[in-house]
């Protein structure tokens, strides 16, 4: 597909989350059992001893995302091979709601937990990483002095611009107001949190000012592996410019040189 000139905007802030071996009652570790991250750990516990809604309600509580009466995770299987861990999801209930980069992300029942590394073959069973909205910056016509450009008839005619965001609540109000062209593509990676924030709105806003021409594809993403499908998007798209304003804590070694699956990874294979 050749080499792409992706302009991302990404901050990613190295922090490293806790994991745990399956352990037998001896303490030793037992073969292919994979790992569980600490906080799914607890909220196992809770759910076993206090019932799934208490459960849930720990898991929001230690930042854990939770939808449907499930907790969302990301199964890393030790081979990168998803067949099993999709298997496994089915197999306790849950429900795969996307796949990239060999990393599986699921909401599966608080109850299923403990058993779930290992019914994935040795999997890391690990909460999702979740991105933080970054500062806007507005008044961009004025600040860039891009204004010039638009008299001189140059707008971004012609041109696609995507914006990869958190969520976009409110956009209709401000496309009938004219803010954000109506001629907006729309693009849900996010599955039930669209409307969670309006960052990605604002954002759209000011590349609007800055652009008025441009074509616009709003992408709602909340999690790495739904930034990994943006980024397919991207691509299937020809798209060449792309804003991400968000802030990943606890993604990789902070070095821009993450392993698959992570932001930075995924960065690093737009460009």
């Amino acid at each position: 597909m050749g080499r792409w000139a992706v302009r991302i905007t990404v901050v990613l802030v190295l922090l490293v989350g806790g994991l745990v071996r399956t352990v037998d009652s001896t303490g030793e570790t037992l073969p292919g059992a994979g790992s569980l991250e600490s906080r799914l750990i607890q909220v196992a516990d809770e759910v076993a001893a206090q019932g799934s809604a208490s459960g849930l309600q720990l898991a929001d509580d230690l930042g854990v995302p939770v939808a449907a009466g499930r907790v969302r995770v990301v199964l890393q299987p030790a081979a990168r091979t998803t067949g099993e861990a999709r298997a496994a999801v089915a197999a306790v209930g849950g429900i795969v709601e996307a796949e990239a980069a060999g990393l599986v992300q699921a909401l599966v029942p608080g109850r299923a937990l403990r058993a779930l590394p290992s019914l994935a073959g040795g999997a890391v069973v690990r909460a999702p990483l979740t991105p933080q909205p970054a500062a806007i910056a507005g008044e961009g016509v004025a600040f860039t002095k891009v204004d010039v450009w638009h008299r001189a008839g140059l707008n971004g005619s012609g041109i696609d611009v995507a914006v990869i965001d958190l969520g976009f609540a409110g956009l209709a109000a401000r496309q009938a107001e004219g803010e954000v062209s109506t001629s907006a593509v729309l693009v849900d990676r996010c599955p039930g949190r669209w409307e969670s924030t309006d960052h990605g709105v604002a954002v759209a806003e000011v590349v609007q000012e800055v652009a008025p021409g441009a074509r616009l594809h709003l992408i709602c993403v909340g999690t790495e592996i739904e930034l990994a499908l943006a980024l397919d998007y991207v691509k299937a798209n020809g798209i060449a410019i792309v804003n991400h304003s968000a802030v990943w804590f606890a993604s990789s070694r902070g070095d821009g040189q993450g392993p698959p699956g992570t932001p930075e990874y995924t960065v690093a294979q737009a460009r």
